[in-house]
């Protein structure tokens, strides 16, 4: 009999989950809160869903004898999937440490407590007791169990934190901000599936990020350029940070720092990383499907994770000019380059361009492929300009 698959989520960024539980011919169940999600006409079965509502979801899942629960790069329904695998029997993290890798501070925690290098924070409930804390300038306000950059700032002095303090604040759960020490250094992603206690890193991933004071991505690059040296430092310091927090069976996106002292970890998400770096990304830089992977580790089966390509590929999100409004945008299918794997526009004609303060304000993107990292730049440089010349503006 073919295996169910229930996957959480419909948007742009699950059709590449949803297509590879199709290509290993299982049945894909799909929910979403939206009937007019993205990627429903890819699901054997679409069910709309509310992201909270536990009953209906275990509901579906006793209906179409669901074998495997998996989420690519949704956030928001972690902690109702381990409560429902801890229930039914999936294989998934259990509740404790989903909750754990959700909360930023608790996280931090547990890092401390085993050891895993990371900044020194706080957390605080107010202005007040922000500014009346000991730390260093430069420092990082972000809020507590937020994601995809919302509210997180690089702060310079106590009179930042005030300015910035309710705008971080406004996107946790509970109104709490972590105030923590700025790691001077370079960012990674590390993406990864672990599985039955082994941790395999696919892609270490590089990336360009907004001018300071705020930390939205611009564009994710894989391969990072790393020495063999780094990468075994790297690969210790991830299994340490998996077994801090107890995550096994699921997809891993960790956001380290490499500092003078070595690898430092920033955040650990229990789910692939966002921005499609587990997604095309690495399927097109190295050959390993991730999403694939996880529908694998979801029902028991050992997951592909060997590379079999070397290329490289980035997205690369595109900057219009702020406060223009949108006239007319060049149809998808007439934007033809060479490496050019997948162009998508977020904003829409008759939208005016916003300034991009978190993930969800950037306006689309480029995802580019070439055999050099040279080729690469070149050609993102090159396609991103052309195609925003495409775009007509109104004056």
């Amino acid at each position: 009999m073919t295996k169910s698959i229930l996957v959480f989520g419909a948007g742009l960024n699950q059709l590449h989950l949803i297509q590879a539980v199709n290509e290993l011919g299982y049945r894909s169940v799909v929910i979403d809160p939206s009937p007019n999600a993205y990627a429903k006409e890819f699901a054997a079965v679409f069910e709309v869903v509310e992201p909270k509502d536990y009953i209906r979801t275990r509901e579906i899942a006793q209906k179409y004898n669901i074998d495997g629960i998996v989420t690519a790069q949704m956030e928001n329904p972690l902690i109702l999937m381990a409560k429902l695998a801890n229930e039914m029997g999936y294989i998934f993290p259990t509740q404790i440490a989903v909750e754990c890798s959700r909360n930023k501070f608790q996280m931090k925690k547990k890092f401390i407590e085993h050891g895993v290098p990371c900044a020194n924070g706080y957390l605080t409930n107010s202005i007040d007791d922000a500014l009346g804390k000991e730390i260093s300038f430069p420092a990082i306000i972000k809020p507590a169990d937020a994601f995809s950059s919302r509210g997180v700032f690089k702060v310079d002095n106590r009179s930042q934190i005030a300015e910035l303090y309710d705008e971080s604040a406004m996107w946790s759960s509970d109104n709490s901000v972590i105030l923590e020490e700025f790691m001077e250094g370079t960012e990674y992603n590390i993406e990864m599936i672990i599985w039955k206690g082994n941790v395999s890193i696919v892609q270490c991933t590089s990336k360009l990020i907004t001018p300071y004071p705020r930390t939205v991505e611009l564009a994710q690059i894989q391969p990072a350029i790393l020495t063999e040296e780094q990468l075994e430092e790297i690969q210790r310091l991830m299994e340490k940070t998996v077994k801090s927090l107890g995550l096994d069976n699921c997809g891993g996106c960790c956001e380290i720092m490499y500092t003078n002292e070595g690898p430092k970890v920033i955040e650990m998400a229990a789910r692939l990383g966002g921005d499609f770096v587990s997604s095309y990304l690495p399927e097109y830089s190295c050959g390993v499907n991730m999403d694939k992977a996880l529908v694998e580790v979801s029902i028991g089966n050992d997951p592909l994770v060997t590379p079999t390509k070397d290329h490289n590929c980035l997205v690369k999100y595109l900057e219009l000019p702020v406060g223009k409004e949108v006239k007319c945008l060049p149809r998808i299918s007439d934007i033809t380059y060479e490496g050019l794997i997948l162009t998508y526009f977020y904003i829409k004609e008759g939208d005016r361009v916003s300034d991009i303060t978190h993930s969800a304000t950037r306006s689309g993107f480029i995802i580019v492929q070439a055999d050099s990292y040279e080729e690469m730049m070149r050609r993102m440089q090159l396609y991103e300009n052309e195609i925003i010349s495409m775009i007509e503006f109104k004056d």
